[in-house]
């Protein structure tokens, strides 16, 4: 069974919410897409969280997918934290993390 979740921020102010669907997903087994294709704003915080939640997965043996993460305020946060497609492709390409 795959979960999909569709946040439209990764935000401060989203991310507790985010974090328990994400939490909720994984916990019930199988893979894990993250579509980030609304996403219209997102922090350092919001990108932690699918770092963490990518970790999470892998520790589990589940696949998480970023698909989409193409939207201008997830690229500016991306571009202010140094990530890059070499170094986080799956933000980039919406390959299985």
């Amino acid at each position: 069974m795959s979960a999909c979740l569709s946040p439209q921020t990764l935000t401060l102010r989203s991310v507790s919410d985010i974090a328990a669907g994400l939490r909720e997903a994984l916990a019930a087994g199988g893979g894990l897409t993250l579509d980030l294709s609304g996403v219209e704003d997102c922090d350092a915080l919001g990108f932690q969280l699918v770092e963490a939640a990518r970790a999470e997965a892998a520790r589990q043996g589940a696949a998480l997918t970023v698909t989409a993460p193409r939207a201008e305020g997830v690229r500016a946060v991306l571009t202010r934290l140094g990530a890059s497609p070499s170094s986080h492709p799956h933000w980039f390409t919406g390959a299985a993390a």
